[in-house]
């Protein structure tokens, strides 16, 4: 199924149902199942709100690290390079080898 917008990896894996955090919400995990299978933008900015507004009412702390990861590659590779779409191992059909000079 092509989506608009890929889901986070980061919401998937932090708040998920396989979490590592100890959070437990079935209506956030229900929530989240259905961002995994939506492909109507209207319906993932409703399902995004109802998840914010779930999040607001459990969890009553900020996180003060970012989630980051760091990619170092060979100038020749090409592609993606916005904040947004740079990350690799999501975007890699968007990559290209350049031949050297």
């Amino acid at each position: 199924m092509f989506r608009s917008r890929p889901i986070s990896i980061a919401l998937v894996g932090l708040f998920g149902r396989e979490n590592r955090t100890g959070y437990h919400n079935p209506e956030a995990f229900a929530v989240i199942d259905s961002l995994q299978v939506t492909a109507d933008t209207a319906e993932e900015d409703r399902l995004y709100h109802r998840l914010t507004a779930i999040y607001r009412a459990d969890m009553q702390f900020m996180r003060l690290i970012p989630w980051s990861r760091d990619w170092f590659v060979h100038r020749r590779v090409q592609g993606p390079r916005t904040p947004f779409r740079a990350e690799l191992d999501t975007y890699m059909e968007e990559l290209w080898i350049e031949t050297e000079p």
